[in-house]
């Protein structure tokens, strides 16, 4: 699964559209969580409004405005997904987005084992997933990072 970490401040529309393309994802298994950090619009509730009925939804309320670096710290404090995706609540990830950083996440993983095993058995086995995608403006990665 996929823990999803929308952080808000005040995104307004743009709030709907993120969190409707993370949901549209083609890849499934997520767990979205919207940490709002203290808005003084009324952006949450339209989300309330609009995505009610889908289980998968956690809106997290922060009671003071932190910066948007708590509110990603908090929202992964209350994450259960195996893998985590950061995104800022004014983006927007294109329907296969997640689906393509799993392919590609699992083909580096399973091929930095084999490549661990064969030529550096000393070096310790690395058993989280973790990778960095920088996206360009169409919200297509334009870099992968695997630690």
């Amino acid at each position: 699964m996929i823990s999803t970490i929308i952080t808000n401040y005040n995104n307004g529309g743009l709030l709907r559209e993120t969190v409707s393309s993370v949901l549209n994802q083609s890849y499934r298994d997520l767990e979205v969580i919207i940490v709002d950090d203290c808005s003084t619009d009324d952006s949450i509730n339209d989300i309330r409004r609009e995505f009610s009925g889908d289980g998968r939804l956690k809106i997290l309320m922060l009671d003071e405005n932190h910066g948007a670096g708590y509110a990603r710290d908090y929202g992964l404090r209350h994450s259960s997904g195996e893998w985590i995706s950061f995104v800022d609540g004014d983006d927007y990830i294109y329907p296969d987005f997640y689906r393509e950083m799993i392919n590609a996440a699992d083909s580096f993983f399973s091929e930095f084992k084999l490549l661990n095993e064969v030529y550096s058995p000393s070096i310790p086995k690395i058993d989280s997933k973790i990778f960095l995608v920088s996206l360009n403006s169409f919200g297509e990665p334009s870099k992968i990072i695997c630690p």
